[in-house]
């Protein structure tokens, strides 16, 4: 290969500096043509897989992600986790883990749950000086567990004194605790807009099963149901599925509601019309083995598409065909970023500050008060003089990240526009334009955030309170950084 560079070279150098230049020119133009076809071909790839998406079932790696939460919950129904009990002072692991079997012991008897089975307590998180860990209790079954949730219900109930207890919850997965940390920041948002009377209830669904020929006094249970839950929560929606087993029924929807045919008249034909009459659509029109159709899906939201699934948790069976629902619900309007303002005391008006300060008589004033009503009435003066004479700048915080300068920000608008400017018009001009912005936002970002870490990791020993807030800008506050490492040494699980 090295044999072969001088000749190379010595050929390209027989060459005039312009026809290398067109030749790389017209390589180039070559080379954004298939940036070009590459990128349609890719976007139509996604509106096929997308069109099958709507006509498979879920994917599979969502199917054994289902099976996994099995998994978790089945594993967290041996567990539950206490609150407010104090942790014990020794120094010794094994004398800890005895203290607190002792005061977990103490509280059973409390609750007067007939608990006899072993279990292994430990603490949840770090030590904190202010207040005690959470204590996981692990049993070898999940009755026990279950004995102890429902004594501590029934021990609040009847408002029985548990201190220094203060909570028993049971446990739970990973894709639970994230879905509640979802309610509680969705409940804190509208709590800060002004609603009112707003609380997290958990309901545990289930589908709806009426065995075949069932009498109708079963149906209007059922229906009188569906009457009490449609009234109490007005302005809302419902999805109501299960097997109904009324084959003999045929139905369809129109831009009301859903509509349906019998061959003859009979008590059953009360059930479509009571469901008609709360504006609900049937979306089920897939067939079993048999023909005939067992499963509905009834729902007052019109936007929701019933397909054959092909991938199942479980096996398929005849009668009922496994079914992937697509329910296309509105979404909030995101929340702006609040503002934010402060005084700007370089431009203030001090000429009329100390003009207004030596309005005042200050040595007669202060003789008619108290020192501590002198001290209030001249911070009501300064108050004053700076709310009139002090300018107030309102900002929006920026929701960059904090290691972007503005040269980076301008790329990413310009970047942007003219992303939106080569969809538009499908111009190789407009997408050379296009790529070469990109191509420079890419450099300069992994320039600035080289920059930043650079000067965040040298500020760790001169200025350790900037290296924390630098860190706490670029990671979640409850993630924890696993290592860090600095010159010959390492620390980990570092809480931020």
């Amino acid at each position: 290969m090295y044999e072969d560079s001088p000749h190379r070279y010595t050929t390209i150098g027989s060459y005039s500096s312009s026809y290398i230049y067109t030749v790389a020119h017209s390589l180039l133009l070559e080379i954004f043509e298939l940036r070009v076809k590459v990128d349609l071909l890719e976007s139509k790839v996604l509106a096929l897989e997308s069109n099958t998406s709507n006509k498979s079932a879920v994917p599979s790696t969502q199917i054994s992600d289902v099976l996994q939460e099995f998994t978790e919950r089945d594993r967290c129904k041996l567990n539950i986790i206490m609150y407010g009990l104090p942790e014990s002072t020794s120094s010794d692991l094994p004398t800890k883990i005895n203290d607190d079997k002792i005061i977990v012991r103490d509280i059973f008897s409390k609750l007067s749950a007939d608990i006899h089975a072993d279990f292994k307590p430990f603490r949840l998180g770090k030590p904190t000086s202010t207040s005690c860990r959470p204590l996981k209790v692990i049993f070898g079954f999940c009755e026990a567990a279950s004995a102890v949730l429902l004594s501590y219900r029934q021990a609040k109930i009847h408002k029985l004194s548990l201190l220094p207890l203060t909570s028993i919850v049971r446990d739970k997965t990973l894709l639970e605790r994230l879905q509640l940390r979802t309610c509680h920041l969705e409940l804190d948002r509208r709590v800060a807009a002004g609603e009112q009377n707003l609380t997290i209830t958990f309901k545990n669904c289930s589908p709806v099963y009426i065995p075949p020929s069932s009498p109708i006094e079963l149906y209007t249970t059922h229906l009188n149901t569906i009457d009490f839950i449609v009234q109490k929560y007005l302005n809302h929606s419902f999805i109501l599925t299960g097997d109904y087993n009324l084959p003999f029924i045929s139905w369809s929807n129109d831009t009301h509601g859903l509509c349906f045919l019998t061959q003859t008249i009979s008590d059953f034909t009360s059930i479509p019309e009571r469901l008609a009459i709360h504006g609900f659509f049937q979306h089920n029109y897939i067939l079993n083995s048999h023909h005939s159709l067992l499963d509905l899906i009834f729902s007052n939201l019109s936007s929701i598409t019933v397909n054959q699934a092909l991938d199942t948790a479980v096996p398929a069976d005849t009668y009922h065909p496994p079914l992937s629902l697509f329910i296309n619900l509105p979404t909030h309007a995101l929340q702006s970023t609040p503002l934010k303002s402060f005084y700007n005391f370089n431009k203030a008006d001090y000429t009329q500050i100390n003009k207004f300060l030596n309005y005042f008589n200050w040595k007669r004033t202060f003789l008619s008060y108290s020192l501590d009503d002198s001290m209030s009435v001249f911070l009501d003066a300064l108050h004053y003089s700076i709310l009139s004479s002090v300018p107030k700048i309102s900002f929006r915080p920026s929701t960059f990240p904090s290691w972007y300068t503005k040269e980076l920000k301008e790329l990413v608008f310009a970047k942007s526009r003219a992303y939106g400017k080569f969809k538009s018009s499908q111009l190789l001009s407009d997408y050379n334009h296009f790529s070469l912005l990109r191509t420079k936002f890419k450099f300069i970002s992994k320039q600035c955030y080289r920059n930043f870490v650079s000067r965040t990791e040298s500020s760790l020993l001169h200025n350790p309170q900037y290296f924390w807030s630098s860190i706490k800008k670029t990671a979640l506050l409850y993630l924890y950084l696993q290592v860090l490492h600095y010159m010959v040494y390492r620390v980990h699980h570092i809480p931020i």
